[in-house]
């Protein structure tokens, strides 16, 4: 994958059946290794590890109602009021 702007993270992969996969802390799951997804995820480390972010405050690829319509987003952190406090829409390193 492409160097990002970004300290160099241990990110935890495997392959599965052909497909190079990558573990999400915030979804607790594996998924696919796509160029947004690297992005997505070097993010959520920088966040957790240089900002000290709780995973438990991030929610990835999810719904949220903004002005009374629906919204989707890549990855959202909360406040400790619940609200959001940032919003990401994450794209491959390649999008201008």
């Amino acid at each position: 994958m492409p160097d990002l702007n970004f300290p160099d993270y241990k990110l935890r992969t495997r392959q599965q059946q052909g497909q190079l996969q990558v573990f999400d802390p915030v979804r607790k799951k594996f998924v696919a290794l796509t160029p947004e997804e690297w992005v997505r995820q070097n993010l959520i480390q920088y966040l957790t590890l240089e900002k000290q972010v709780p995973l438990h405050m991030m929610a990835c690829e999810r719904g949220l109602t903004v002005n009374r319509m629906p919204r989707r987003f890549d990855l959202v952190v909360f406040g400790l009021n619940g609200n959001p406090v940032l919003i990401v829409e994450c794209k491959a390193p390649d999008v201008e």
